[in-house]
């Protein structure tokens, strides 16, 4: 990556990523085009400084696209496949990829959309093939309108006339359950809080979640209460429909 900034005159680049314990809610790259003015201790420190408050501002805005039912894509796209070489340069993509580009990261007109997320996951299934980070090659995104899109690196295998890979990179619509897992996390919920709405989103009434949990029924009454207010809702339907992102769940 470095060998690729250093084309555009890049010297120095300051790096920030903001997670907490309820994941990552987004990073921050700093470029200085002037190889001489490398950044500074403080300005590392600085960095530093806003890493929390605006890691829980960044969490609390992915919340927020959470707190209504999804409205879906108004139409069918098609596939979204990229397949990049191991520079991270694109080799060939889908023609319903273009369209996606644009609503995820939108670009000045005229000018072609930068597939940011696709590079992104694709960087980490390389550092995870050298044993640099053994996170998933994966990411979830909000597109619009609380809908949220997955997107996952893998390498395809040599072809019986090439001895060469290449990655591939899918976009999809986010499943019902890994929507459940974003919502749990982005609200902050507990580790029980999150077992909970997990447990109600397959159904069952107060006795059943209490037994399923080893819990008293009070119990399971209190650890709702609290998702209600962390959450905003008010009842089990409204909360089911907003973290499935389908209307009346």
């Amino acid at each position: 990556m470095a060998r690729h900034l250093r084309r555009y005159g890049v010297g120095d680049v300051a790096s920030i990523v903001f997670g907490d314990r309820y994941g990552v809610w987004g990073f921050l790259d700093l470029w200085r085009r002037n190889s001489r003015s490398a950044f500074q201790d403080d300005d590392a420190a600085f960095l530093a400084s806003i890493s929390a408050p605006l890691t829980t501002a960044l969490r609390s805005c992915q919340a927020q696209t959470l707190a209504a039912p999804a409205v879906p894509a108004d139409r069918e796209l098609g596939p979204v496949v990229f397949l990049l070489d191991d520079s991270l340069c694109v080799l060939s993509q889908t023609p319903a990829s273009q369209e996606w580009l644009e609503m995820l990261l939108p670009s000045m007109v005229g000018q072609a959309p930068v597939p940011a997320s696709v590079y992104n996951v694709a960087g980490q299934l390389l550092a995870t093939e050298q044993g640099i980070d053994n996170h998933p090659a994966t990411a979830r995104v909000h597109l619009s309108d609380g809908f949220w899109v997955t997107l996952r690196a893998a390498r395809l295998e040599r072809s019986a006339t090439s001895h060469e890979t290449v990655l591939a990179v899918t976009i999809e619509e986010t499943s019902p359950v890994d929507r459940l897992e974003i919502f749990a996390r982005a609200f902050g919920l507990s580790a029980r809080e999150s077992e909970l709405i997990h447990l109600l989103a397959t159904g069952g009434d107060t006795r059943e979640l209490a037994k399923a949990m080893f819990l008293t029924e009070h119990t399971i009454q209190d650890h709702l209460k609290s998702i209600f207010a962390k959450t905003s809702t008010h009842n089990r339907r409204t909360l089911l429909s907003h973290a499935l992102g389908v209307r009346g769940a």
